[in-house]
């Protein structure tokens, strides 16, 4: 069922890697390059006041740079192909009165996952549970018992107080090391909410050895795998060309849920000061690379630019020039900033494509271990970004 649409995903990123492959931030020069004359004049047309807005819906992003890059045309064809299913009043029954230790904006993605679920008639297994948010709701709708999975022994604690008499058992575990038999069983419905990286890929594996009756998975950073390039799980995969580095995973995942205002400012001067100390360091030593950079605290933009250069030239063991020398550079970063900023643009265009050639091919090696799969949206992109769900049943 998805062979062809994964066959498109395919073609369409092997045709344009350079354009999500490379990074602006880090080698600005040489993305550069990888645009027409044409492509690189409309980037610098677009408003700095603009960017935020095209980031955050991948829609008017496509929209507004579809005249300069034909590509797009393809990217939305991909995209409009994957069914979204409408609110469930199946639902009803989650409300904030009854779930009051859960945030709104994780009730409403709960909600839509579980409307998306339809009927489960199934005993549970929740992957990565946390407190077991998901794991509850559910019961509470379909009566079924719950076995809820997670490492973090505070959450499990937490999650047996909110369960309190339901029979929803949260169990200690690592989901990567091996887990008692009779865990996961013909029989289980596996379920996961935003499972990350290695532990969606565990997910899978282990509920299609164990014959899992179904398997429902919202999967979610992509990047966060010991792997150092995503390794294929359905031969089509095997067979793609695409060598896909964590970095190109985390482009996946870029699409996020607007900051709040303050939030927003501090990570732009954040990533100002940080491309304004790479100018820096290059006319330092001599490098046409950029240097990585620890992470560092928000509490920094408090001390200046000055003391953000310092803190990081620490860490690398640099020696820096006098104050008088470092200042213009602050300037610097901000323009080179504005400059990434519009080319980061044209690597967001590839995002939803990715995650979709992420998920088709999971849903492939579903089909190929004898199930019958369905892909869909469960909630706005408002809600959450990462709200595809893949459904199998055997």
């Amino acid at each position: 069922m998805f062979s062809t649409t994964f066959q498109a995903l395919d073609h369409l990123l092997t045709a344009q890697q350079p354009l999500f492959t490379g990074n602006p931030y880090r080698d600005p020069e040489h993305y550069r390059s990888q645009l027409s004359e044409r492509q690189w004049s409309f980037i610098q047309t677009i408003p700095v006041a603009e960017l935020d807005a095209l980031q955050a819906n991948d829609q008017n992003l496509l929209a507004r740079m579809a005249d300069h890059f034909p590509c797009v045309d393809e990217i939305q064809r991909l995209i409009n192909g994957i069914p979204h299913l409408p609110p469930s009043d199946a639902t009803r029954p989650i409300s904030e009165r009854d779930f009051p230790s859960v945030p709104g904006r994780k009730l409403e993605q709960i909600r839509g996952f579980v409307g998306a679920l339809g009927v489960v008639d199934h005993p549970i297994v929740e992957w990565c549970a946390g407190k077991a948010h998901l794991g509850r709701c559910l019961h509470r709708l379909h009566q079924q018992p719950v076995r809820s999975l997670e490492l973090n022994p505070m959450l499990v604690e937490e999650g047996r107080r909110l369960a309190n008499t339901l029979p929803v058992q949260l169990e200690v575990c690592n989901v990567m090391e091996p887990i008692p038999s009779d865990w996961i069983a013909p029989t289980h419905h596996i379920i996961g909410l935003h499972a990350c990286g290695d532990l969606h890929r565990r997910m899978l594996t282990l509920a299609t050895l164990q014959k899992a009756h179904r398997i429902s998975l919202s999967p979610c950073c992509y990047q966060l795998t010991r792997d150092t390039h995503y390794v294929p799980l359905s031969q089509a995969g095997y067979a793609s060309t695409l060598r896909l580095n964590r970095d190109i995973l985390h482009t996946a995942i870029r699409g996020s849920i607007t900051q709040p205002a303050n939030g927003n400012r501090q990570r732009k001067q954040l990533q100002a000061w940080r491309l304004g100390f790479d100018l820096l360091q290059r006319q330092i030593t001599g490098s046409t690379t950029y240097l990585n950079q620890p992470s560092v605290s928000t509490a920094i933009l408090q001390k200046g630019f000055g003391a953000f250069c310092q803190h990081i030239a620490d860490h690398h063991g640099l020696r820096l020039p006098s104050p008088e020398t470092i200042t213009p550079f602050e300037a610097l970063g901000t323009a080179r900033f504005e400059s990434v900023a519009r080319l980061d643009l044209v690597r967001s265009l590839f995002r939803r494509v990715l995650e979709l050639w992420l998920v088709t091919d999971m849903a492939l090696y579903l089909e190929e271990q004898g199930y019958s799969v369905t892909l869909q949206t469960y909630c706005p992109g408002r809600i959450s970004p990462r709200n595809l769900l893949i459904d199998a049943r055997r």
